[in-house]
């Protein structure tokens, strides 16, 4: 009795429906330790025996035992609603049929992950749970539920912020209350332009100051130069904010001469602004 109290629940106690088609004990371990699984298949408890239930009477052992994996296991809680109540309201005689879910993986883009892309997924939920206090909003809004609605790339990207000093702060500092529409294609368009927890923290806030740093931050975004902002990264990492605030002064950032240049270590305002001068001379003649 009392080592049945001490004991922690084995996979067949936690999910006694996906037991047949989930053996393999790392799956399992991973499955049993993934807060976010057990909150989606307990929300979806009902819906998932109801799915099984219905395509164990059509389909081969080895079929569900797919499903399971590419559904059950890999899509997100909307997602995953929306497959199965689309299977559950065929008529009877075409549940059987594979062209059903051939359609919804071209359909919504479902592909079969492979072991290590998955172990990467898991790897950006677990630093996202260490990193995260619980307390984070965007926009009266809480980052968790923002954070379920993207896909990894971008989940991976507010880690960035996460993880750099008060860049989630930050973030919010520039457009909390100046950014009202969709936060899916903000954060899209800030890792498009490699704008991440490198540049929106609390540290190049500060030596930059406001007015300065939004400056930055707007410039870089209207350029989508990819290799200025991989220079200004450089830039920062060496504590150049001197240089960077002299170059939002003279209007540099993302001219080419301060691509070719800026590696320089000994570079500064003086000899980038002649360089520029030189270069433009050069241009108004030739045109």
């Amino acid at each position: 009795m009392f080592s049945k109290l001490f004991s922690k629940d084995s996979f067949e106690d936690l999910y006694p429906r996906l037991f047949p088609y989930i053996k393999e004990k790392d799956k399992q371990d991973k499955l049993i330790n993934s807060q976010d699984f057990k909150t989606k298949y307990n929300k979806n408890r009902t819906l998932i025996d109801t799915f099984l239930k219905e395509v164990a009477k059509y389909h081969k052992q080895i079929e569900v035992i797919s499903m399971v994996d590419k559904y059950i296991v890999s899509l997100d809680d909307q997602e995953l609603v929306h497959m199965m109540v689309l299977y559950l309201n065929l008529p009877d005689e075409e549940k059987s049929n594979k062209k059903f879910f051939i359609y919804y993986d071209e359909e919504f883009g479902v592909i079969n992950k492979t072991e290590e892309e998955l172990n990467k997924e898991h790897q950006i939920d677990a630093t996202y749970n260490n990193l995260k206090k619980g307390t984070e909003t965007f926009n009266e809004i809480y980052l968790d539920v923002l954070y379920k609605e993207l896909p990894y790339p971008l989940r991976e990207y507010i880690n960035s912020l996460l993880s750099n000093n008060k860049g989630w702060e930050t973030f919010n500092i520039l457009f909390g209350e100046r950014y009202h529409a969709n936060f899916k294609q903000l954060i899209s368009l800030l890792n498009r332009c490699l704008i991440d927890g490198q540049i929106i923290n609390d540290d190049v806030y500060t030596n930059l100051g406001e007015n300065m740093f939004r400056e930055l931050i707007y410039t870089l975004l209207s350029n989508n130069n990819l290799e200025v902002a991989k220079h200004i990264k450089s830039l920062i990492s060496k504590n150049r904010y001197d240089l960077i605030k002299d170059m939002i002064t003279h209007n540099l950032l993302g001219d080419q001469v301060f691509i070719n240049t800026i590696n320089n270590e000994n570079i500064n305002i003086d000899d980038l602004i002649t360089t520029l001068e030189g270069i433009r001379v050069k241009r108004q003649v030739n045109n």
